[in-house]
C-alpha cells in the first residue's frame, strides 16, 4: 500500500492520472491509474516506467516488493528488477 505522501508526490510531478497513464504507456488508460490510486497501489510491473518518468524509486513506490538493481545504460542507480529468487538460507557454521 502506498503512503499518501508518495501518492501526492507522483500526482504533483505527473499532473494527473492521464499523464501517469501516458508515462506508463502501452494499454494503460486513465481509468487504470485512477483504480490504482483508489487502491493505493501501483502494479509492480509499471514501477520502472514511473521511476524513469518521475524519479521516484521503485523501492518507494512498492516497498513490499523486493527490488534488485542491475547495471544498465540510462539508469544511473541501475535498472530496477523484481527479485523473484527465494532468499538463500543462512550458511551453517561448521
Amino acid at each position: 500500500m502506498l503512503h499518501d505522501k508518495v501518492i501526492a508526490e507522483v500526482l504533483a510531478k505527473a499532473g494527473g492520472a492521464t499523464a501517469i497513464a501516458a508515462a506508463v504507456g502501452g494499454e494503460v488508460k486513465r481509468q487504470n491509474v485512477e483504480y490504482w490510486l483508489k487502491r493505493q497501489e501501483f502494479p509492480s510491473e509499471h514501477c520502472p516506467a514511473l521511476e524513469r518518468a518521475y524519479g521516484i524509486p521503485c523501492e518507494r513506490l512498492r516497498g513490499d516488493v523486493k527490488w534488485v538493481r542491475v547495471p544498465a545504460v540510462g539508469w544511473p542507480k541501475g535498472k530496477p528488477l523484481i527479485d523473484v529468487l527465494p532468499a538463500r538460507p543462512a550458511a551453517k557454521a561448521a
